[in-house]
């Protein structure tokens, strides 16, 4: 053990040595792979042709922006590596140059600010010998389109592509020329990747006429540049509307689908439809190819559904289609969907069909375009029986006053001695207080009759101006 103890304080002492690390973290912020688009330059474009510099464009952004995920290669995400660390070298290259400035000019040579450079220089000389592998970068990222202005694009550029990358933080950068020599228009896309600081050039020329079906091939090389990888496209229409349409297990619509940037191969395509035969086919899709599939379902005997409306004679339409007048029988589909029913005079009616769902029978309401002129008509009805009740009040609450007065005058009455009492006079007053009590009964029962028909009239209301609102 005695022995070790030499050793021991030699690896102690070398550790002691060594300078501590500054700590370079380099990390991949960016959570999307980004893409601008730029107006082209144009050269000798006739009057009828300037419009090109930048409908073409556009139409390069069209393709771009069907594209959702970009997948980063090895070689990609390695030079995107050594890009980040280019970016903090350039910075701390920038702070290290700012310090030798503020040291240089100043009279007196601060320990501080030597410390400071003495900091960045080493942490420059470590990131020369930096291990950029250990700089965690996605295999994909999703594309963001960054558009700018009206049309979506970056004014035309002609030099300093990497500037105007880096001021929008994009991975890719389109811009380009068009040029028109006598009748032909000749186009070169410039395509600039700040990572790697690459540049790739697609150069095409066409008549004008033929400038879409010619564009073909660079749409289609653009939108592999996006991705990152080769693409297919395909086409399914079923000639079906209710036909639900599933690609590798995965539902993708109904009746006609167009399915973008699918990876060539073989895949599963499979539909199904309420009173048809299921189709299931295995589809070879080519590279950078569009594959069209038309599939003619053959029908089968089916369990129905009875739609019934009051009144009948109403249309009944289903996911866009017309099927039939009620009462109508429609096959039940294996999820829900929705049905719209309308008839002349009446509301549409939204029906939610489950596949459970038998026989149904709907109300169908007045139609919403009256129901305005049924608002008006019912909110005059409210306040006229409103009135009538505030009207109504006076009647009751006078004819009780008359008859507490009648009573007392009554009691006087009847308090006097037989000898002055007068019994004619007591019997008048009496008579008038019964007269009065009745009325006062009978208006009191009016008011709260009045008061009834005034909320039922302000139920009626507010029931019309609920439904109004659907």
């Amino acid at each position: 053990m005695y022995r070790s103890m030499p050793a021991l304080y030699i690896c102690a002492a070398m550790l002691i040595c060594i300078p501590p690390a500054h700590g370079i973290n380099i990390r991949d912020k960016r959570l999307s792979w980004r893409v601008g688009v730029a107006e082209f330059t144009g050269k000798s474009l006739s009057g009828e042709n300037s419009y090109l510099s930048s409908s073409y464009p556009l139409l390069l952004l069209e393709s771009v922006l069907s594209a959702d995920v970009h997948l980063l290669s090895v070689q990609e995400r390695n030079l995107y590596r050594r890009f980040l660390v280019d970016i903090e070298m350039d910075r701390v290259r920038g702070a290290l140059d700012d310090a030798r400035y503020r040291r240089d000019v100043s009279a007196v040579k601060g320990t501080e600010n030597n410390a400071q450079i003495e900091t960045l220089g080493s942490e420059l000389s470590e990131m020369l010998t930096f291990d950029i592998a250990s700089i965690i970068v996605d295999e994909k990222k999703p594309v963001e389109v960054v558009q700018f202005g009206e049309q979506g694009l970056l004014p035309a550029i002609e030099f300093e592509l990497d500037k105007t990358a880096a001021e929008h933080e994009l991975d890719l950068l389109i811009s380009g020329s068009i040029e028109e020599i006598e009748s032909y228009l000749f186009v070169d896309v410039v395509l600039y990747m700040p990572a790697g600081d690459r540049i790739e050039t697609l150069q095409i020329a066409f008549s004008r006429d033929l400038m879409e079906d010619a564009s073909a091939t660079i749409q289609n090389d653009l939108r592999t540049r996006v991705l990152g990888r080769e693409w297919s496209r395909m086409i399914i229409d079923a000639h079906y509307g209710d036909a639900d349409i599933f690609v590798d297990g995965e539902f993708r619509g109904i009746g006609r689908v167009t399915v973008e940037n699918m990876i060539p191969g073989n895949h599963i395509v499979e539909i199904t439809a309420p009173g048809h035969e299921s189709f299931r086919d295995e589809v070879l899709l080519s590279q950078n190819q569009e594959a069209v599939l038309d599939v003619a379902l053959s029908p089968v005997d089916v369990a129905q559904t009875t739609i019934r409306t009051l009144p009948e004679g109403a249309l009944v339409y289903a996911l866009s289609e017309y099927r039939g007048t009620s009462p109508v029988d429609m096959p039940k589909k294996a999820r829900a969907i929705q049905a719209v029913i309308r008839k002349e005079g009446y509301a549409d009616f939204l029906l939610p069909m489950l596949p459970d769902s038998g026989e149904v029978t709907i109300s169908l309401l007045p139609d919403i375009m009256n129901r305005e002129e049924l608002l008006d008509e019912q909110r005059t009805r409210f306040y006229m029986v409103f009135a009538a009740f505030v009207m109504s009040l006076p009647i009751p609450i006078y004819l009780f006053d008359i008859t507490n007065s009648l009573t007392s005058v009554f009691l006087a009455e009847a308090e006097r001695s037989p000898s002055d009492r007068n019994v004619e006079e007591a019997r008048r007053i009496l008579t008038l207080r019964q007269i009065s009590l009745s009325g006062y009964i009978g208006g009191f029962f009016l008011s709260v009759a009045l008061l009834i028909d005034a909320i039922f009239e302000l139920a009626t209301y507010l029931d019309l101006a609920h439904l109004s609102t659907y």
